[in-house]
């Protein structure tokens, strides 16, 4: 075979091969299919082209009709019946020219009738947008629909071409789910108690701020310290700006300070500190950007405790972490109150981001007692994916900061943690009994931890301080966790393992969950032995099961001397609080499930 043959052969064979391959059944029907379907969009693309012309709304210019115009059009001998109709509805949609027709040839008739067009009234404009079909000549006449703007300038029948458009481009078609643009020119949020965005909506990560406030313990300089939520990687630049009491604005440098324990989240709390000199007066207000121009920025007011002679003071107060989950124990949250007041605390802070209805009727009113203040906790991120714990860390520092130089003390506690006394019958009492025995050691006391030990709630109740099982008729005893769960585990855990502290406000900087992380100078901390005080910490088994019930464990009575001072008041409250329940308290939650 010659070489041509040979050449000849070969290309025959690939040409059966890709024949074969390429005209299958199935290739067969979907290539008929798409011609079919491009076939269909060509015949209305030609079709709408001979029609008319749709072009951008913003590009639009409505038709202009003059006298001499109609008068030409009216004249001319080709028009007919169907375009004299269409000339006549479109004059009574505008504000045009009216023309009046009087006979099949019509004819503006007189100078006498164009006299009585000039000085027609104008018209309203009609309340629907009519159908108006007019050839517009634009620097583009075949324009491309965008994927982002409908093109429509007037109300059309839907065509498959449409249909197809729609599915390769699913905004083409606004849905009521979509939410509005919206004309973001820039803003100032305002807020006095809640978490305020700082930065676009738009930007990928969330700037968040809560409070202000005005810190002058160091020397080197003064500080605005601004409670802050950032991006805990590489977060961006913040500045700041000061509005003076004699109305000047002053900028300040920004220095951030990262809380601890943010489990490498996405989001942690923080410190934003807008230094400025010593000797500058307490500003009104701050204004905090991440763009040097403050286009999106959030303004603070910035509190002055020392000057504030309005909010609550005396020598104890407690500070809770947010409630939340529609938190409604609403009995134990009735029994930790009045237990705290028995030993002395006089004010209450709590963070509300959820709470459930009982507890909703239960603040209500010791927030009209004055013994109780709330603040909104609107928190915008996951608790526990993006943040910690509902941004625990920032509630703890800012209920130090809101109670400085108000409060001699301040406990942070969970509702369900107790730190009980147990040489003492007073939480003051205990305090000045540490302060003395402290006072050979270098540094001022700033806070006194107390060691943690477990009473967990899978354990018997104990009947002693009531002698009747609690929610049993026909007295109906609150079960309050204090008094009928008096079996611990028989060694208290170490110093920053689950502890909790009483803090004096003013000589710490930065507190955590378990510890406190920074004292001011000249300050320390006091390990307070177990004798004096502990922890009482009342929770199902941390790791869950019931492996934790088989632990070395003995039996603690101390809470229950409170028992009957803490009944009386108890049934009182619910007395006032609960009046639909005939002087119960409402019942207490399930123990919740082990697993």
């Amino acid at each position: 075979m010659s070489k041509s043959r040979r050449i000849i052969a070969g290309f025959r064979f690939k040409c059966g091969i890709i024949f074969r391959r390429l005209f299958t059944l199935y290739n067969i029907i979907m290539m008929t299919v798409i011609g079919a379907i491009v076939y269909v969009v060509m015949i209305q693309e030609l079709e709408m082209a001979d029609d008319h012309v749709t072009s951008r709304l913003d590009e639009f210019q409505s038709a202009k009709f003059t006298k001499q115009a109609l008068e030409l059009t009216s004249n001319h001998k080709s028009i007919n019946k169907r375009q004299i109709g269409k000339q006549e509805n479109f004059k009574g949609q505008t504000q045009a020219v009216s023309v009046y027709r009087t006979s099949k040839n019509s004819e503006i008739s007189t100078p006498a009738d164009r006299n009585v067009i000039d000085n027609m009234p104008p018209m309203d404009p009609p309340k629907h947008l009519p159908i108006i079909k007019v050839k517009y000549r634009g620097k583009q006449s075949r324009l491309k629909l965008s994927s982002r703007q409908v093109k429509y300038i007037t109300p059309k029948k839907l065509t498959n071409r449409d249909v197809l458009r729609a599915l390769a481009h699913p905004r083409l078609f606004p849905t009521s789910e979509q939410p509005p643009i919206q004309d973001i020119k820039g803003r100032i949020a305002t807020s006095l108690n809640d978490w305020i965005q700082a930065n676009s909506p738009r930007d990928r990560h969330k700037f968040l701020v809560y409070s202000a406030f005005w810190d002058d313990r160091f020397e080197q300089n003064n500080n605005v310290r601004i409670l802050a939520i950032m991006v805990t990687k590489n977060p961006p630049a913040v500045f700041c700006r000061l509005q003076m009491s004699d109305g000047k604005t002053m900028d300040a440098r920004v220095v951030r300070k990262v809380m601890n324990e943010h489990w490498k989240l996405r989001y942690s709390s923080c410190f934003l500190s807008c230094e400025v000199p010593k000797n500058t007066l307490p500003p009104l207000k701050v204004l905090v950007s991440l763009n040097r121009n403050f286009t999106f920025s959030a303004m603070l007011p910035v509190h002055q405790n020392k000057e504030n002679i309005a909010s609550p003071r005396g020598d104890l107060a407690v500070c809770v972490k947010p409630l939340h989950y529609s938190y409604d124990r609403a009995t134990w949250l009735l029994e930790f109150i009045e237990f705290h007041r028995i030993l002395g605390v006089e004010h209450f802070f709590f963070y509300n981001h959820t709470v459930g209805p009982n507890v909703d009727v239960l603040l209500r009113h010791y927030i009209s007692q004055n013994i109780v203040t709330v603040l909104p906790w609107s928190l915008p991120v996951l608790s526990q994916k993006e943040i910690r714990t509902e941004a625990i860390f920032s509630s703890l520092n800012d209920c130090v900061f809101r109670t400085m130089y108000l409060f001699h003390y301040v406990i942070l506690l969970d509702f369900d943690e107790y730190i009980i006394p147990r040489e003492h019958e007073s939480y003051l009492d205990m305090l000045n009994q540490l302060e003395e025995d402290n006072k050979h050691i270098r540094g001022k006391p700033g806070s006194f931890v107390f060691k943690n030990t477990f009473f967990y709630l899978y354990w018997e109740n104990d009947t002693i301080a009531y002698g009747v099982e609690p929610e049993k008729p026909p007295q109906w005893v609150p079960y309050f966790l204090t008094q009928y769960k008096t079996r611990r585990l028989s060694t208290a855990m170490k110093i920053g393992s689950r502890s909790k502290f009483i803090v004096v406000p003013e000589r710490v900087v930065e507190v955590g969950n378990h510890v406190v992380w920074r004292h001011t100078s000249g300050s320390r901390a006091i390990s307070v032995p177990d004798t004096v005080g502990l922890l009482h910490h009342y929770r199902i088994c941390e790791f869950g099961g019931f492996g934790c019930l088989k632990k070395d464990n003995v039996v603690d009575r101390t809470a229950t001397k409170f028992g009957a001072e803490l009944l009386k008041r108890a049934m009182h409250r619910c007395r006032i609080i609960y009046p639909e329940m005939q002087g119960q308290c409402p019942l207490s939650p399930p123990l919740g499930s082990p697993w």
